[in-house]
């Protein structure tokens, strides 16, 4: 069972995303960070503090100047000459690896018009690819530091990265071992596609959402050494972010049978899982289903109300940082969600609003069963996508109050700074055993009967 919708149409616009977001990030790194580089006398924190937009592009033994403001001036070469280089291909190498060549080896098997042997060999080398470009985009975050000086692994960055990378490198192991060589039998390998669908899509979700957590760590770090909150800059990297983000989604929506492998994954941990756990009728799962929802969503409100509180009594900027763009993204997301329970046809008619589709096509006044049976599939998809954004966009909020902290002094190793990081990691790992959750078999539902007895 699928969503009507070819997955092609969903992979040209996968690989849209991708080229935009590879040349925002190379943009970033070359105009405003200062250019790529292996080696460089300037050891800073994988990017460099911004030094008059001069850029190069680094070459064995020397660097080319390009030019200083995006204009031409001189070009030369000198081995000894510090021009301020940092080494920061980390960003784009694993944009350019995990995210974009791995997104595009998962839609391979959707997109391409070719045999099932052929797809396979080209999903494995993608794959290879992106693992390869992931561990070197790691090695050089460890060089760095050393060289700088600079602690390793304290940051829910790090931590969620180390994870990706070891996982990335489980899964591409374990799916060559089965249906590369020396290769299961067909029975092994029909069990094991499912589990191997799922662990992938988990792992390609965290790459994603650990790739929004550099953007903000990295632009956090930036705007506490004084660049400009809402400069050019700083929107800069977080339309970068987004647009990752974006990808990723895109990248799973091509996926959409695989969607309905995975079961009815809605909104808000609970409530994805009251469908698939509670042992009542469908009717009283769906009002339940409901309420939890309504409270989420309340609770979400009030939750954003108080940080823009906050931030006007104590004269602090809204709106500037990729943890906030998201939420606000999310609270509306959520918001069409959770009222949105009638058929497009109904909504679209009735209401022309999609804030109000949930309730109206499930609950009242209701939708035909056809329109209701066309409609949960989009549902479903549209849950997943917000409930993915809001576990990532919690893992933003996490790492930028710390980082803040840290910033401001707090000890990077303290008691404080691991029981932020651990409350976020449990966070995420609430998310993946929901989703694990759901696509485990549902009880039967429970008809109650009452009776009494003259005993």
């Amino acid at each position: 069972m699928a969503l009507k919708v070819p997955a092609v149409a969903f992979t040209f616009v996968v690989h849209t995303l991708g080229v935009t977001a590879l040349a925002l990030v190379l943009v970033w790194t070359i105009h405003f960070r200062g250019g790529l580089a292996w080696e460089a006398t300037n050891k800073n924190l994988i990017f460099n503090v911004h030094y008059e937009n001069t850029y190069g592009i680094w070459l064995p033994e020397k660097w080319l100047v390009v030019g200083i403001n995006g204009i031409e001036i001189n070009k030369c070469e000198c081995k000894s000459v510090d021009i301020h280089m940092p080494v920061q291909l980390h960003p784009v190498l694993m944009l350019l690896g995990i995210i974009i060549m791995g997104g595009e080896a998962i839609v391979s098997h959707k997109s391409l018009p070719f045999n099932k042997e052929t797809k396979k060999v080209i999903h494995l080398v993608l794959h290879t690819l992106a693992l390869a470009l992931g561990i070197i985009g790691i090695y050089l975050v460890f060089k760095n530091h050393n060289e700088s000086g600079i602690a390793n692994l304290y940051s829910l960055h790090s931590w969620i990265g180390i994870g990706v990378i070891v996982l990335y490198g489980i899964q591409w192991i374990y799916g060559f071992l089965t249906f590369f060589y020396p290769g299961g039998s067909p029975t092994l390998k029909s069990e094991s596609i499912p589990w191997h669908v799922v662990f992938g899509i988990i792992v390609y979700l965290l790459a994603v959402g650990n790739a929004s957590l550099g953007f903000l760590e990295k632009l956090t770090f930036l705007e506490n050494s004084g660049l400009d909150k809402f400069g050019t800059e700083a929107f800069l990297v977080n339309f970068t972010a987004i647009i990752t983000v974006l990808f990723g989604i895109f990248v799973i929506l091509s996926l959409h049978p695989v969607l309905m492998l995975l079961g009815l994954i809605i909104l808000g941990g609970e409530v994805m899982v009251s469908y698939k756990s509670l042992p009542f009728n469908k009717k009283m799962k769906k009002v339940i289903h409901l309420v939890l929802h309504a409270l989420a969503l309340a609770l979400g409100i009030i939750g954003i109300y108080l940080a823009f509180k906050n931030h006007n009594v104590s004269g602090i900027a809204n709106m500037y940082s990729l943890h906030a763009w998201i939420g606000i993204g999310v609270i509306v997301l959520y918001g069409i969600q959770v009222f949105s329970n009638t058929t497009y046809d109904v909504c679209f008619r009735q209401f022309s609003s999609l804030w109000t589709y949930g309730f109206v096509t499930f609950f009242f006044p209701g939708g035909s069963p056809t329109l209701r049976r066309e409609s949960i599939l989009w549902h479903v998809v549209f849950g997943i996508i917000v409930y993915v954004l809001a576990v990532g966009d919690s893992s933003l909020g996490f790492l930028e109050k710390l980082t803040f902290l840290e910033r401001s002094g707090l000890d990077k190793f303290g008691t404080e700074a691991f029981l932020v990081n651990f409350t976020t990691i449990i966070t995420v790992l609430f998310g993946v055993f929901v989703i694990f959750s759901v696509i485990s078999e549902a009880p039967p539902p429970v008809e109650v009967y009452y009776s009494y007895s003259s005993i």
